[in-house]
């Protein structure tokens, strides 16, 4: 509890074991807003709990939780999202750029094609 914030001699919580399952487990609801008035950072919790569960479950030596393993796939498939959304951004870009380029190309062969002067231009 206190790897996330809580301290026993400031906050409010309940940590019930339950055995309705093949394995025993946890259920802990505890109050944000501590005995001093300040409430509890609740920024990443999510990730903070996540790390603090591994660290207990090791520490404790119980199995690793099934949660876990569902929280790193969750969070990869943000990151395959997320990049795969750069990467269609990155495409459309240098798509965009060839297709200004080929233009830039064509627009100089037919000046130079059409033009009675005999000079080069520079690309703009």
């Amino acid at each position: 509890m206190k790897d996330i914030g809580i301290e026993k001699n400031n906050h409010q919580y309940v940590i019930v074991q339950h055995k309705d399952k093949e394995h025993d487990h946890y259920h802990i609801v505890a109050n944000r807003v501590g005995m001093d008035g300040e409430l509890l950072n609740d920024h990443r919790i999510k990730d903070r709990l996540q790390v603090a569960c591994d660290k207990a479950e090791q520490e404790q030596g119980l199995r690793r939780t099934q949660a876990e393993l569902f929280y790193m796939i969750l969070h990869k498939k943000k990151a395959l999202d997320m990049l795969q959304t750069k990467k269609r951004k990155i495409i459309k870009h240098l798509n965009q750029e060839v297709r200004k380029r080929e233009l830039q190309i064509k627009i100089q062969q037919f000046i130079m094609k059409n033009s009675p002067y005999s000079y080069r231009l520079t690309l703009f």
